[in-house]
């Protein structure tokens, strides 16, 4: 069964999003998948059509890439917690954003869970991502559950 896909974007892009399915689409029709480095080498021709979804000024592209990595660090760490003589790991540090932020800041878990405030805002964040999965994977009715689960908790801390 063939129908018109209509694409858009969950955060605005440079390029219409019908124009990146599109490629990706071709990309898939091509290689069976559509892979990274695929959707890259696709876009890197100056004349391609999703071109300016990419920083091709390698500077500014390597401390983009160098701040991933620092992200990638700071999440990664973790530390043993160890509650009513069960251990285990945790992430060290949790992503909060408070008010109109754009990027989020890292707190000690610890701290955490010990200000309402910041507990709170953890719980929405906590929250958020669960609802990008439902978003991601809400038409599997294996996962039903889940995602009233998740609603139940929604309801309950407000």
């Amino acid at each position: 069964m063939v129908f018109e896909k209509e694409y858009s974007w969950r955060i605005q892009h440079r390029v219409d999003a019908q124009v990146a399915g599109k490629v990706m689409e071709q990309i898939e029709e091509r290689d069976g998948c559509v892979t990274k480095e695929a959707f890259l080498e696709e876009s890197r021709p100056e004349n391609a059509p999703t071109h300016e979804l990419f920083e091709w000024d390698d500077t500014v592209a390597a401390e983009r890439y160098r701040l991933e990595q620092s992200r990638h660090i700071i999440t990664d760490l973790q530390v043993k917690v160890i509650r009513h003589d069960v251990e285990k790991k945790a992430p060290a540090v949790v992503k909060v954003t408070v008010g109109n932020k754009t990027k989020g800041e890292y707190v000690n878990v610890e701290t955490v869970m010990q200000t309402d405030e910041l507990r709170k805002i953890a719980l929405q964040n906590a929250l958020y991502d669960f609802k990008q999965l439902e978003t991601k994977y809400g038409e599997y009715v294996e996962l039903a559950e889940i995602f009233t689960a998740i609603h139940q908790v929604e309801r309950k801390i407000g």
